[in-house]
């Protein structure tokens, strides 16, 4: 294809994928404060995501009750219209590049904005960044499929849907870019597909972060952060953090696939599943709020300083343990937000711990490293963590 053609088509993919992108995130923010409030639950925001929508009820439903019910709704929403959107995302569209031609239904990228909106909004355990995967993809693919283009450039779209999607809502369109070509591949990344994936996401981006000036919010990170800094005095706790960060994920994979698989076999209709998975998510978060939604309220708090030790350690397993049931139940939602959250809640613990014992210590730094340590050994994509990590914090 033209690269010229090709990256004008790369930035109708980006618009289209900014918009999307914004859609998803204000239909969870919506679904969120419903739900987290008829809970009479008042989570925190992190600095970047002031609240779009209010809501005050007199009511207190047990949040257990409102994740298994939300889990439930979207568990049947995706079995009855679209079973590929269970689970992560991610996955799902790795294997529909390399084994289905990039081909991805139409209904694809609504049905996954509806159903992780739902799931995560409701209070389960699971990030933004798997559902915008394969949302962005379907929207590249999908317009690939209206234009009639060949394989090879449907899959480059579906390359740019997922910059657009990932650099939009997380406002890292660098990380996103690099993301969208690195995660498809275990050893190589998509060379073709390098600039019309940065055209993409700076697109998308643009389009999210102008929606967000509309209406008031001006902010360009997630997390905002107070001034940092780095003592090569320190690099052996810098090491450590790396080290826990690579043994938790080994352990977040087993229970995650252990969950995963018992789910699997488990002899009732795929409808309930999720509802199960729901109610055991909810159930820790009756005892540790930290672990519902997406987290990302807690590790700004964390950033601050305003969370005990105790409540950091439990938080990194509480969320380990949440995560795999929500997801592992057949959720619908992604990893990498709750590996934002557990790598945070990692460095935390690290930083906080030896502050006792090193006063000169910035606790804030470990835990910008905490995120990007185990998204890196979570998602195999090194560069990307570092970048992303950056780029969601301001933290350069």
């Amino acid at each position: 294809m033209n690269l010229k053609r090709l990256i004008g088509l790369a930035i109708i993919v980006g618009v289209i994928s900014g918009i999307g992108a914004f859609v998803f995130y204000a239909l969870l923010e919506l679904i969120a404060g419903i739900c987290m409030n008829l809970a009479g639950l008042h989570l925190p925001k992190p600095g970047g995501e002031p609240p779009l929508f209010e809501f005050y009820f007199n009511i207190k439903i047990a949040i257990c009750i409102i994740t298994a019910l939300g889990a439930f709704i979207a568990g049947l929403i995706v079995y009855t219209f679209a079973p590929e959107t269970q689970g992560d995302g991610t996955d799902a569209t790795i294997r529909t590049f390399h084994y289905f031609r990039g081909i991805i239904r139409g209904r694809v990228s609504i049905i996954k904005i509806i159903t992780s909106a739902i799931t995560i909004g409701s209070g389960g355990s699971a990030g933004r960044e798997g559902p915008i995967t394969q949302i962005g993809a379907g929207f590249g693919s999908t317009l690939a499929t209206i234009l009639k283009l060949p394989d090879k450039e449907r899959r480059l779209l579906l390359i740019c849907g997922i910059a657009g999607g990932l650099g939009s809502i997380f406002r890292a369109p660098l990380g996103g870019a690099l993301f969208a070509v690195e995660v498809l591949y275990k050893r190589d990344f998509e060379t073709q597909a390098v600039i019309p994936a940065f055209v993409s996401s700076i697109v998308a981006y643009t389009v999210f972060i102008s929606i967000f000036k509309i209406l008031g919010i001006n902010s360009l990170n997630i997390f905002t952060l107070p001034s940092l800094s780095l003592d090569f005095k320190e690099i052996p706790l810098y090491i450590l953090v790396g080290i826990i960060s690579a043994i938790l994920v080994y352990l977040f994979v087993k229970i995650f696939y252990g969950v995963h698989n018992f789910f699997r076999n488990l002899k009732i209709s795929n409808y309930f599943k999720p509802l199960i998975g729901g109610f055991i998510t909810g159930l820790i978060g009756m005892f540790l709020p930290s672990v519902l939604g997406t987290g990302y309220g807690y590790v700004q708090e964390l950033i601050y300083g305003e969370l005990p030790l105790t409540f950091i350690v439990l938080t990194v397993f509480g969320k380990i343990v949440a995560t795999s049931f929500t997801l592992g139940s057949g959720g619908s939602g992604g990893v990498f937000g709750p590996s934002v959250v557990i790598g945070g809640f990692i460095g935390g613990t690290v930083g906080y711990f030896f502050k006792q014992y090193i006063p000169t210590i910035h606790p804030e730094t470990y835990v910008l490293l905490g995120i990007a340590s185990f998204i890196s050994a979570a998602c195999k994509t090194p560069l990307t963590a570092i970048l992303m990590t950056s780029e969601m914090t301001g933290g350069y």
